[in-house]
């Protein structure tokens, strides 16, 4: 038999979060920036990105962390609330070789 079971340590009303999913992407090697990703990063620091203005290359944005809960991680300074951070990379899907070509 077994159980799970949580444990709260710690909490914050009204906090800011961001997605973990948002702190764990990578980008693809053939990623463009608009400014170079920093090398190393402080305590308590977390890379993540946005999309620069013109929409085609990431933004390197330095987030200050707090608390988490595996799932969301508290913001204490490097986004705002309106920040549109990126989460993952849409792929372009392979063309099978029986598939038609596309429209146009």
């Amino acid at each position: 038999m077994t159980a799970d079971a949580s444990i709260l340590v710690g909490r914050k009303v009204n906090a800011l979060k961001i997605a973990n999913a948002a702190l764990r992407y990578a980008p693809p090697e053939d990623a463009h920036f608009d400014r170079r990703p920093p090398a190393k990063l402080g305590r308590g620091q977390r890379l993540a990105y946005a999309l620069a203005g013109d929409g085609m290359r990431l933004r390197p944005l330095i987030v200050k962390v707090g608390i988490t809960d595996g799932v969301d991680t508290e913001v204490l300074a490097g986004v705002t609330e309106s920040t549109r951070v990126v989460i993952s990379t849409l792929a372009p899907q392979a063309r099978r070789k029986d598939s038609p070509p596309p429209p146009g």
